[in-house]
């Protein structure tokens, strides 16, 4: 099956609420429509990333941290805002509307700012003290405007980082709740979005994009046990609430296995590249991977991000797909100046989807590729993805 994924721009259909901009609305339906005429089939990610202004204005529309600052990204606060959630919902079946029964394979589902499982990111300023949690806005600590399906923060008056809640030091126990909370609450938030599109009547499937490893086990206990004060976070992933031996579970639950999938979006990451170099090497999935415990074993940490959340993925049971992460040199992307160049990446990345029996492969920011003539042109770029087939 041949696949493109492409996403809606929320703020170009509905750049005013309650206004669909009908010339938009069309361009996109025929950018499907073409597609499914060259027998592609169509991923489409709703673009809550590119939700115009608007929203964000709504009541609790903005991710607030502990330190009451307001997230800078344009993502809204999906997670605590009732009124968000209800602009989604309008704007979902907005976007069904256009588009006729069956002619979409798969939705993307997420939360963040590139659409992906998790809080946005950017709460990493330099230092511990600035690692910032987005759950501090009133709905998410009193209650007041919370969707139904999520439950207000344990622990009111308690931010991670401080040493005492109320007078009395803060347990271990204690700040593990508060994490599993916040967690849970962000995969929570993907469900919703799944069933809310099921009761639209949409029955294709859904593709849930995953940033990076998430949180691993050793560094979660870490960061507890430091209580979330920044210890632990190596990439940011404490902040934006992943922890997949818990969120992938719950996301099978709660989705069912049959139409969801899991996106590893960075195949061939900067992981993989230092877990490759790794005697013996340790950057591509083993048979043997489903029987670890992923939880307790200390070696898991060694891995490449894309093994670690298969296996993560196959121990419920729910179908990985993956993607390469981009341009080392571009931002935006996953890239970072540790992974590969775009040229070794179209070498090792579908080798790893091969390997560790992904369903899909998609070949993202093909433009960065072969519009730059330093790693590959238009005709070496056709004639290499021409041999996957």
């Amino acid at each position: 099956m041949q696949l493109a994924q492409m996403d809606v721009r929320w703020d170009r259909l509905e750049p005013v609420l309650g206004n669909v901009d009908r010339e938009y609305a069309d361009e996109l339906a025929m950018a499907v429509d073409s597609c499914r005429t060259a027998g592609i089939e169509v991923i489409l990610g709703l673009g809550l990333q590119y939700a115009p202004d608007w929203v964000s204005e709504l009541p609790d529309g903005k991710y607030l941290d502990q330190h009451g600052n307001a997230h800078p990204g344009r993502v809204p606060n999906v997670v605590f805002s009732r009124d968000v959630r209800w602009a989604f919902e309008q704007h979902a079946a907005n976007v069904l509307e256009l588009l006729p029964d069956g002619s979409v394979h798969a939705i993307r589902i997420g939360t963040n700012e590139a659409g992906e499982l998790g809080y946005p990111g950017g709460g990493h300023v330099g230092s511990s003290s600035d690692t910032g949690f987005w759950a501090f806005n009133d709905a998410a600590k009193t209650g007041n405007g919370l969707p139904p399906s999520v439950e207000k923060a344990p622990l009111p008056g308690w931010a991670p980082g401080d040493r005492v809640w109320r007078d009395q030091a803060v347990a271990q126990d204690q700040v593990a709740t508060w994490f599993e909370w916040y967690s849970k609450s962000v995969a929570d938030t993907v469900i919703w979005q799944a069933k809310m599109l099921r009761e639209l009547g949409f029955a294709g499937d859904f593709h849930v994009p995953l940033a990076g490893r998430g949180v691993l086990p050793i560094d979660l206990r870490r960061a507890i046990a430091s209580d979330l004060d920044g210890t632990g976070d190596r990439d940011g992933s404490l902040e934006r609430g992943l922890y997949y031996p818990d969120q992938l579970p719950a996301l099978a639950d709660g989705i069912g296995t049959d139409s969801l999938a899991v996106g590893v979006t960075g195949l061939d990451d900067a992981t993989a590249v230092q877990a490759r170099a790794q005697r013996p090497a340790t950057d591509t999935c083993s048979p043997m991977d489903q029987q670890v415990d992923l939880v307790s074993q200390p070696n898991v940490e060694n891995w490449s991000a894309s093994r670690w959340t298969i296996a993560n993925a196959r121990k419920v049971g729910v179908q990985v797909i993956g993607e390469n992460p981009g341009s080392p040199r571009a931002p935006g992307t996953g890239g970072d100046p540790e992974s590969d160049n775009l040229r070794d990446q179209l070498e090792h990345a579908p080798r790893y989807a091969n390997e560790c029996g992904l369903s899909t492969f998609l070949w993202a920011f093909e433009d960065d590729l072969f519009g730059d003539p330093r790693q590959m042109s238009l005709i070496e770029y056709r004639e290499t993805i021409s041999a996957y087939g």
